[in-house]
């Protein structure tokens, strides 16, 4: 028998214990430090840049954090962020969009949400219906180009 202490491989078939959800405090340093690295200016962000930035994020939210986080759960939670946020956008956007039937909505955005806003790019693709438009798919399967 070895006494090597515990192991920090999880037993197979055992449940995970669940990582503790971001305090607001940490949530808010999150969504200044992604918008003032990463949505400041025109300039392309290098990949080397990019995980720079990850782990100066990671290491401001743990000086207020009362848990560790790592790199990858602090990227993780600004997609999920940005996930939930973008599907909140997308019901404002909808229901502004109706005819004023049905019951009012409910879901406004916090002020946090309200600035995270600028990091969401919701793309709006407007389609051209069944217009024809004179042209046809090329031979290599590729869209033609719409005519002037």
């Amino acid at each position: 028998m070895s006494d090597a202490g515990p192991s920090n491989v999880e037993a197979p078939g055992l449940p995970t214990r669940r990582k503790n959800n971001f305090i607001e405090e940490e949530l808010e340093v999150l969504v200044e430090e992604v918008l003032a690295r990463f949505h400041s200016g025109n300039r392309q962000i290098t990949g080397r840049e990019r995980q720079t930035h990850w782990q100066e994020i990671t290491r401001l939210i743990n000086e207020i954090s009362p848990y560790e986080r790592t790199k990858v759960e602090v990227q993780k939670r600004w997609a999920d962020y940005k996930g939930r946020l973008k599907a909140k956008l997308v019901e404002l956007h909808r229901h502004a969009q109706g005819t004023g039937g049905g019951p009012r909505l409910r879901t406004t955005l916090t002020p946090l949400e309200e600035r995270a806003r600028a990091a969401i790019a919701l793309v709006e693709i407007v389609g051209v219906g069944d217009i024809d438009t004179g042209s046809s798919p090329s031979r290599t399967g590729e869209a033609a180009p719409l005519g002037t």
